[in-house]
């Protein structure tokens, strides 16, 4: 799960790498635009955590989805005043 969330200013998402591939993070608004993609470089296979600076947006509702190697996770986060 995402932590902190809600928050004011960055939240960190994690998951399970797969060895050697690579990961895509995006972060998507209530109406399903997308705000921000990053690659991920591979790296090997565990727990990983990616943190989100939110602090160019405005309070409210984002979608957060990790994809790699065809499948993807998504998760909602809440941006506090």
């Amino acid at each position: 799960p995402p932590w902190p969330n809600p928050f004011t200013e960055s939240v960190t998402v994690s998951w399970h790498a797969i060895a050697g591939t690579p990961s895509h993070s995006a972060v998507y608004d209530a109406l399903g635009r997308r705000l921000h993609k990053e690659e991920l470089l591979p790296v090997s296979a565990g727990s990983r955590e990616w943190t989100w600076n939110a602090s160019s947006v405005t309070p409210g509702r984002y979608f957060v989805r990790i994809e790699q190697d065809g499948q993807s996770q998504s998760t909602t986060v809440l941006k506090a005043r």
